[in-house]
């Protein structure tokens, strides 16, 4: 059963400090994730005078999320955007768009990125924009597409796995 008087509580913790109850408590592993969104939001404007400088900026702050590890991402989508600004833009419009399918988005993305690749790629393999990069550009933009783990945000809410909160058992796969 849902508990609204909980789910009431959460959200009332939310607003009123939950950044630092958190990092008070120990949960400042997810903490990078929400400055990349802040810094993205900040920083984002699709209609910027200079798209590369601006990519650069609203991206600065996605350590731990972009180029980590032996992929780069953030790297090449920038440069990218150095090499054909109006492409890369014309990308994030796209990308951005709740209007159209987001399955089709994303593959559109990936496909683009494939094709700067074969321009601008200098010999690289890959573009390394997956799903995963890809719906964490969607998060920074909107917050509807999540990169938080179910666990972080239960534990967080200083709730561990309380029944108020959704359980990730109760998500039924929709691939095929």
């Amino acid at each position: 059963m849902f508990d609204k008087t909980k789910l009431k509580r959460v959200i009332e913790n939310y607003k009123q400090d939950f950044y630092p109850y958190l990092w008070e408590k120990g949960y400042d592993e997810e903490q990078f994730k929400w400055i990349a969104v802040k810094t993205f939001q900040k920083h984002w404007d699709i209609n910027a005078e200079n798209f590369p400088s601006m990519l650069e900026s609203a991206l600065s702050d996605t350590k731990g999320l972009l180029d980590i590890g032996m992929k780069y991402p953030r790297s090449m989508i920038t440069g990218f955007a150095g090499d054909d600004a109006e492409r890369v833009r014309a990308m994030f419009l796209d990308l951005f768009d709740e209007s159209r399918d987001i399955v089709e988005r994303i593959s559109a993305f990936k496909h683009n990125s494939e094709e700067l690749l074969k321009l601008y790629g200098n010999g690289a393999k890959n573009h390394y924009q997956d799903e995963n990069t890809i719906t964490t550009y969607m998060t920074k933009y909107d917050r509807r597409h999540d990169t938080a783990s179910s666990g972080s945000c239960h534990d967080g809410c200083g709730h561990g796995r309380d029944s108020a909160l959704p359980q990730l058992s109760s998500y039924k796969s929709t691939s095929k």
